[in-house]
């Protein structure tokens, strides 16, 4: 894979929460793009009530839908890889985010997510509206600490390819 740099309006000493890469139709190798906290906040709010395998009870997660952010880019491709600050890494269909409203969540409860507290960026599903989001294979992508997201084509890089946990309905 072939990056470039290619700044959004995010500068360079702003304060960029997210990374995201990945490769638009007609552009010859991907692409590097950061988003700020104003641009991760300027895209329509969703909520989910919620519970998780690593908190208690159920809390209202907050953040836009993560189809909305990554249609922004308009990538090529069909995996999404999520990078976390402390080095976990899962790749993830793309699909999912076609199928399921899971959003880049940035507060939780009405307080803004702390690296400390799962944060910048918490990756959240609507988990207890569907019974098929509680399994492990969909606990494994809430991605917290989330820093970079790269979108690719698994077809086209086998060497990024590695979705350990998806079964194979979801890689199709």
């Amino acid at each position: 894979m072939l990056f470039s740099a290619g700044f959004s309006q995010a500068e360079e000493n702003s304060d960029v929460v997210l990374t995201f890469v990945g490769q638009k139709a007609g552009d010859e190798g991907a692409r590097v793009y950061t988003m700020s906290y104003a641009e991760l906040y300027a895209f329509p709010e969703q909520r989910i009530q919620t519970s998780t395998q690593v908190t208690y009870g159920s809390h209202i997660f907050s953040g836009p839908l993560i189809r909305n952010v990554l249609d922004k880019f308009n990538f090529v491709g069909d995996t999404v890889r999520l990078e976390a600050l402390n080095g976990y890494i899962i790749d993830v269909p793309l699909s999912d985010f076609r199928r399921f409203d899971a959003i880049f969540a940035h507060s939780m409860s009405g307080l803004r997510l702390s690296v400390r507290h799962f944060g910048p960026v918490w990756v959240v599903y609507p988990r207890d509206s569907l019974k098929e989001l509680q399994d492990i294979r969909y606990d494994m992508r809430w991605v917290w600490q989330l820093r970079t997201v790269v979108v690719y084509d698994s077809a086209n890089n086998p060497s990024l390819s590695s979705c350990f946990y998806c079964d194979d309905a979801s890689q199709g």
